[in-house]
């Protein structure tokens, strides 16, 4: 989820933390864990897709049947609510759900310790079409160069101040521009503890 969610150098500390966590991601390039361009982005959720779908213990013709396609555009007897209709001007061969069956099929044939060790790929025909998975810009540089560049993003970051409401300043609530008064971070803890 990281890979999809936290492509900006704002979300550097927060990749500092996961590198701790999962020391692997240090021999990777940072720039690279971000998934930017509509093939590394595609990839990523197909195999989101597939793990999601061997948690929830589907079997292959289970998933086939909740991304089956529902037949030809021009048909009246659709489902309206499909998945179908995810991509569904693009080529069957291109499409989110058309792709995830088959990283799901390949998550079958291994495993799924064995699928999430592998670092699943879009199938050669498909990826060609899809363009590169990365950027030239994401791909500048050492594996080094780009964590000390996460690092630096990430004093920056850290340099930045972070006001805080005072008590009794107002914000607005989302209620029809009405102002609420802000209690401070501090006395939502008191009251937390009284109750």
């Amino acid at each position: 989820m990281a890979r999809l969610n936290l492509i900006m150098p704002s979300f550097a500390p927060q990749w500092l933390e996961m590198r701790v966590a999962y020391p692997q991601l240090g021999k990777q390039h940072w720039r690279k864990l971000w998934a930017i361009t509509k093939h590394e982005r595609l990839r990523l959720h197909c195999i989101l897709d597939a793990i999601i779908a061997e948690l929830y213990g589907l079997e292959h013709n289970d998933f086939a049947w909740i991304l089956r396609d529902d037949g030809d555009r021009e048909s009246n007897n659709k489902n309206p609510k499909g998945f179908w209709r995810v991509d569904d001007k693009k080529p069957r061969e291109l499409r989110h759900t058309t792709l995830a069956l088959v990283a799901f099929k390949r998550l079958k044939e291994v495993g799924l310790t064995a699928f999430c060790a592998e670092d699943w790929q879009l199938p050669l025909e498909v990826a060609a079409q899809l363009g590169q998975r990365f950027t030239e810009w994401q791909e500048q540089g050492t594996i080094e160069e780009s964590w000390a560049e996460c690092e630096e993003h990430a004093r920056l970051m850290k340099a930045l101040p972070v006001p805080l409401p005072e008590k009794g300043e107002e914000k607005r609530n989302g209620n029809k521009g009405k102002k609420t008064p802000q209690e401070s971070p501090a006395s939502l803890w008191e009251q937390l503890e009284v109750e």
